[in-house]
């Protein structure tokens, strides 16, 4: 906060967080002034010029990618997993990123986990060939995963939290779950409603994907965020 009055410009990437700071600097007396200093950038990601093709017709295809942090609880993915197999439903999970230990006893059978990928092309690839990109967090910003999810035409299906809702409209771009709020159970419950419904529409599937994918053209491509930070640096 001492800091506050020195700094031109602070830039932030959803909503939530500039909302956030606007309540910090009031409740400690700031100047007003000083607030209209934030401003919202949101990230960016490579888009490419068209979606990829996918198998609309074979296993959904299921995704997580990242750390396997408490808050991330990939856990659930893993009891979902488990239900869908049980289930005799066709989906393969693949987790990128977290590693089995942030699964539960017995759930690695249901998931590929690949570790760690730093080749860009090999990871473009893995989110070329899935469906659906999943969040399951108690609390997020807004991912980079979820933005590189879309610009690859996988449909979003993310706990309503942080700056999501900010992007993600249920059953138009994506599919929105019970937030922090929730108990596990429930998360569980609506991430498989969410994938059962998926899986038997596949033309619904198919129409979020390519609302993703447009959406991820417009919001998330190069243009508009070299353009605004340029306005940020030239002042």
């Amino acid at each position: 906060l001492p800091a506050v009055p020195r700094l031109d410009c602070r830039v932030v990437i959803n909503h939530k967080t500039k909302q956030d700071l606007q309540e910090q600097y009031d409740k400690s007396g700031l100047d007003a002034a000083l607030a209209e200093r934030v401003v919202l950038i949101p990230n960016r990601v490579p888009v490419p010029s068209v979606m990829p093709e996918k198998d609309w017709d074979g296993p959904l295809q299921v995704l997580f990618v990242g750390r396997g942090n408490e808050e991330k609880r990939v856990h659930l993915i893993g009891r979902t997993a488990r239900r869908c197999c049980q289930d005799g439903l066709l989906a393969n999970f693949t987790l990128v990123g977290a590693g089995s230990d942030s699964l539960e006893s017995g759930d690695d059978v249901y998931c590929r986990v690949t570790g760690h990928i730093s080749d860009a092309a090999a990871l473009a690839e893995i989110y070329a060939a899935a469906h659906l990109i999943v969040i399951v967090s108690s609390r997020e910003g807004f991912p980079l995963t979820v933005m590189e999810g879309m610009a690859q035409g996988c449909v979003p299906v993310c706990t309503a939290v942080g700056g999501i809702p900010e992007h993600i409209r249920h059953a138009e771009n994506g599919w929105l779950l019970p937030g922090q709020n929730e108990d596990e159970n429930a998360v569980v419950t609506a991430l498989y409603d969410a994938i059962v419904q998926l899986y038997g529409n596949r033309k619904m599937l198919e129409q979020l994907a390519v609302t993703a994918y447009g959406y991820a053209q417009t919001q998330f491509g190069g243009g508009r965020f070299c353009e605004q930070y340029r306005k940020v640096i030239q002042g």
